[in-house]
């Protein structure tokens, strides 16, 4: 995913697939829920499309969807630079380590 040449990814809105794309930068194109879809999948991919991560292969070009993912990298890419100011990680395993041994001493 860090490939510059890899400018998007194509996933189903499930953690392991969208943490790779965003964790690399990238915006994300995401499959379009249906009726009777998993609970979790519709939740995520409503709110990584409202928090501007994402966007949702639909009745449009499928180039025109793809653009939208790119360009939403630059909200990926933000989010990820004030993640690493406030918390000087962007690994929440990491943070959550170190916070609780400090709390624990």
């Amino acid at each position: 995913m860090s490939n510059p040449n890899i400018i998007t990814t194509v996933c189903r809105a499930g953690w392991g697939a969208v943490t790779d794309g965003i964790m690399a930068g990238k915006g994300v194109m995401l499959v379009n829920t249906g009726k009777g879809d998993d609970p979790e999948i519709i939740l995520n991919t409503k709110k990584l499309v409202d928090y501007g991560f994402a966007s949702v292969i639909d009745e449009r070009p499928i180039k025109e969807v793809m653009q939208e993912a790119v360009n939403k990298s630059q909200n990926v890419s933000a989010f990820l630079d004030k993640s690493m100011q406030e918390y000087g990680t962007i690994e929440g395993p990491i943070y959550a380590g170190k916070r609780l041994a400090r709390e624990l001493k």
